[in-house]
C-alpha cells in the first residue's frame, strides 16, 4: 500500500490498510530519533533563537513528521491544514517568524499561498520555505517565482538541511 508516492521517504517503515478503508503511513521512530540525534549534539554547544514557525500541510502524517523535526531545532510550531487555515491565521494577526508550506492543498495551494503572503504588505518580508514532494526543475522554479525564500524536497528533507535553512533564512 502506497506504492510509488512512500518509495524512499525518509522515516516511513511502511503502510497498513485500516479497517475503515483509511491509510496509515507507518513511521520509523529509531531513524526520526537517530536525525534528531545528529543534529542534537551541536545544538547544545550554541545559542539557538527560538522562532515561531508556522507548518502548513493538508496530510496530518506529514505535518506529525515535519512538525516533530521543527521541534527538536528548538523551535515553536503551529500547525495549519491548508493555505487557507494559514491565511487565515495570518489575517487574525498571527505573528511567526517563518512559514513551512506544502505545495499540494486544497482550498488554496502552497504556491498561491505564497504569493498572497509575499504580494501582502504586511507579510512580505516573512520568509516562507516550500516543502514538497513535487522535485522536477519546473516545479522548483514555480515555487520561487512565487516568492519562497527556499524550496526543499519532502523525499531529501532531514533535520540537518531543515536546520541550515532555517538558519539561512533568519
Amino acid at each position: 500500500i502506497g506504492g510509488d508516492f512512500l518509495k524512499g521517504a525518509p522515516f516511513v517503515a511502511g503502510s497498513a490498510a485500516l479497517e475503515d478503508g483509511r491509510i496509515a503511513v507507518l513511521l520509523h521512530v529509531p531513524d526520526i530519533m537517530a536525525e534528531i540525534r545528529k543534529l542534537a549534539r551541536p545544538v547544545e554547544t550554541q545559542a539557538v533563537k527560538r522562532l515561531k514557525v508556522l507548518l502548513v500541510d493538508d496530510s496530518p502524517i506529514a505535518r506529525a513528521t515535519e512538525s516533530a523535526l521543527v521541534r527538536a531545532l528548538g523551535h515553536e510550531v503551529e500547525e495549519a491544514q491548508d493555505g487557507e487555515d494559514a491565511w487565515e491565521r495570518m489575517q487574525r494577526g498571527g505573528t511567526f517568524d517563518l512559514i513551512l508550506t506544502d505545495v499540494q492543498m486544497p482550498r488554496l495551494d502552497g504556491f498561491a499561498l505564497t504569493r498572497r503572503l509575499k504580494n501582502h504588505a504586511d507579510f512580505g518580508r516573512l520568509p516562507v520555505v516550500i516543502l514538497s514532494s513535487l522535485a522536477s526543475p519546473e516545479d522548483k522554479r514555480r515555487g520561487l517565482d512565487a516568492g519562497a525564500d527556499a524550496y526543499l524536497v519532502k523525499g531529501e528533507l532531514g533535520v540537518e538541511s531543515l536546520a541550515l535553512t532555517i538558519d539561512r533564512l533568519t
